[in-house]
């Protein structure tokens, strides 16, 4: 499980040396608006924390051509599926991210009506409201996008409870608290080491 930091590539460096099992990338937003470098990283639409649509769109046209940039998050609407399915579309022929880094984000309400192709994006971002994150449905959903190949990444992960309910579910996970709170982080990161040691115990026990 990757932690996607909200932070500057010089602290991303210091922590990554100090949890060295587990795996960073960066997370831009426009709102705190990070310089890239040799990290991986998600570029995010931060519509959470309320959209500014010229410096995500300034954000974008650099995005789309570093090779560092592994997902772009296309705009939604917290909590409502069907908005979140129109912006999706409006956005994805706007700025014309290209094949492999177009990330969805799926919100309450979902059905199959308001889903977009399996080809037609390449990250499933777990978006919504906490009992619409924690739900089966959400679950579900998950499993079937990385049977299909594709990354799924889960915002709003800040706790060791959430970091076990996704384990194993997910690719990837962010938190403000984690790039706000060095205990938050540090609990996080002993989480995921924890959870690698049992899975890796687990497999050897089974063989």
């Amino acid at each position: 499980m990757i932690i996607a930091l909200d932070k500057d590539i010089k602290t991303i460096d210091t922590v990554s040396a100090i949890y060295d099992d587990v795996e960073f990338w960066q997370f831009r937003t426009p709102l705190t608006q990070y310089k890239s470098g040799d990290i991986p990283y998600i570029l995010d639409n931060g519509v959470y924390s309320g959209f500014d649509e010229k410096s995500f769109e300034r954000m974008v046209k650099k995005a789309k051509f570093d090779p560092m940039c592994r997902f772009i998050v296309l705009p939604d609407v917290v909590g409502d599926a069907v908005a979140t399915y129109h912006q999706y579309q409006h956005y994805n022929n706007h700025l014309g991210v290209p094949f492999g880094k177009r990330a969805f984000v799926l919100q309450d309400g979902v059905n199959d009506d308001i889903f977009p192709d399996w080809d037609d994006f390449d990250c499933l971002f777990i978006g919504g409201s906490t009992e619409f994150k924690m739900s089966r449905e959400c679950y579900q959903i998950a499993q079937a996008a990385i049977l299909e190949g594709k990354h799924v990444h889960v915002g709003r992960v800040n706790t060791p409870m959430r970091i076990i309910r996704w384990f194993g579910n997910c690719h990837s996970i962010d938190g403000s608290g984690l790039a706000r709170f060095p205990k938050m982080l540090h609990e996080a990161c002993l989480t995921i080491s924890e959870c690698q040691r049992y899975r890796q115990k687990s497999l050897i026990d089974f063989v």
